[in-house]
């Protein structure tokens, strides 16, 4: 098969990730059916006579492993069962799915040093370094792990710094450092970067597309269909996101009907028309933000009672406030819905979404400079921090808003700052009881 073009439809280039040969760099939006692209292309390189225990799947955060390996053991597992009759190969490759290795980039380091080495391990940021130090000080050591990992996938490879991208290589490579014949597939969204700072990590993820681009044996893919959402919520995403992120790709809805019909879809803010300066201060005093969270479930428990627990995901902009709301859905007897950290709910999503409006977030500043005053003043000598940090936020806001299947409810505090500035967007109001 000829080497992708842009002019592929969307079904043609993933046909051609499912069975191609070649290395692959994925750039996909949300709600792309990303799981379903890992676990086909995984089943047909099984059926080729690959072991699962030469699969190394390295995802950025434990919250995005846990959902990884959950999604991924589904999918294939679902896959094999319904190909494995008559087949002993299939059928023992059921049974085995634990035998592939699934971890943070820097659980896996600490895994390396551990099992390989005597040393002391160092700090978590410094583990990636410090393993790609090791492979170079011990060759036999990196053609063993070459050897046992033959298939290496990478996921949110947008939230990869250029040490833990090196590190993919080297491990994807043969003793020249060419890339091996169909031993890496990665995938990430620069739009959904929000672990990596300012055009610094930007550049990082769009050297590695170039160098992909340069490699006879490697193909950069772009995958645009959004199965999540709603026509609705991705017209709403393209418009309000557009002018907001220079490396805005226009999404494309084709969501799958399921069996369950929504009365509750679109985008809204709760409660709907703000109070007056007098009537906000006695609100206020009333209710702070998780009692207003209350009030909203027990507002949609009576509009809409067809739905369920497991149809929420309400999103914080940070730790802090994370058990105030939980506290609240239990007065209320909601304990089965999830309160995330948005910074953490990439990899998950739900028909209707909740993102509080109080708050800021909390440690960026320590989270985007990790390495203390010496890389901050790196970072800052790259590009102006403010701007820096609301591109941050942009992208922040871009993964709470891309979670939403059917409705995307924002809640609004009285009185208070506004972590998502929804007076810049166009949303409908959700009338109080």
């Amino acid at each position: 098969m000829e080497r992708p073009k842009e002019s592929w439809s969307e079904q043609q280039k993933r046909d051609y990730i499912q069975n191609a040969e070649d290395n692959l760099l994925i750039i996909a939006g949300p709600g792309i059916g990303k799981t379903t692209l890992l676990s086909r292309r995984i089943l047909s390189q099984i059926k080729a006579g690959e072991k699962l225990s030469s699969f190394l799947l390295l995802a950025f955060t434990r919250e995005a492993v846990r959902e990884f390996r959950r999604k991924i053991r589904k999918h294939l597992y679902r896959e094999l069962n319904g190909e494995s009759r008559g087949n002993a190969l299939l059928q023992k490759s059921r049974q085995k799915l634990s035998e592939i290795r699934i971890q943070t980039i820097y659980s896996f380091c600490r895994w390396v040093l551990e099992t390989y080495t005597e040393e002391d391990i160092p700090a978590r940021r410094e583990l990636p370094g410090r393993v790609l130090e090791l492979l170079r000080e011990r060759p036999e050591l990196m053609e063993r792990l070459r050897r046992r990992f033959r298939k290496i996938y990478a996921d949110e490879l947008q939230d990869l710094d250029r040490v833990q991208q090196r590190l993919l290589l080297t491990l994807a490579s043969d003793r020249r450092g060419r890339l091996r014949k169909n031993s890496l597939f990665m995938v990430g969204d620069p739009r959904q970067m929000i672990f990596q700072s300012g055009e610094g990590g930007l550049s990082a993820f769009w050297e590695m597309r170039k160098r992909m681009e340069r490699q006879r044996n490697a193909s950069v893919i772009v995958l645009l269909d959004n199965y999540r959402a709603n026509g609705e919520i991705v017209s709403w995403v393209n418009e309000n996101f557009r002018e907001k992120m220079k490396d805005h790709l226009e999404m494309h809805s084709c969501q799958i009907p399921g069996g369950r019909s929504f009365s509750l879809t679109g985008i809204y803010r709760y409660p709907g028309s703000p109070p007056s300066e007098k009537e906000g201060r006695k609100r206020e005093e009333e209710l702070s933000e998780a009692a207003l969270l209350k009030e909203l479930m027990e507002h949609l428990d009576k509009k809409y009672p067809a739905l369920r627990e497991k149809d929420y995901l309400v999103l914080c902009p940070d730790r802090s406030r994370t058990q105030l709301f939980r506290r609240a859905l239990s007065s209320c007897e909601r304990t089965g819905i999830p309160v995330l950290e948005a910074r953490c709910s990439k990899g998950l999503n739900a028909n209707v979404v909740i993102v509080t409006g109080e708050g800021k977030i909390r440690g960026e500043r320590e989270r985007a400079f990790p390495g203390g005053g010496k890389e901050r003043k790196r970072a800052e000598g790259e590009a102006d921090e403010k701007g820096s940090r609301e591109d941050k936020l942009t992208r922040l806001e871009y993964v709470a808003a891309t979670r939403a299947k059917h409705a995307l409810i924002f809640l609004l505090g009285p009185g208070k700052r506004v972590w998502f500035p929804c007076s810049s967007y166009r949303i409908e109001e959700l009338g109080s009881p």
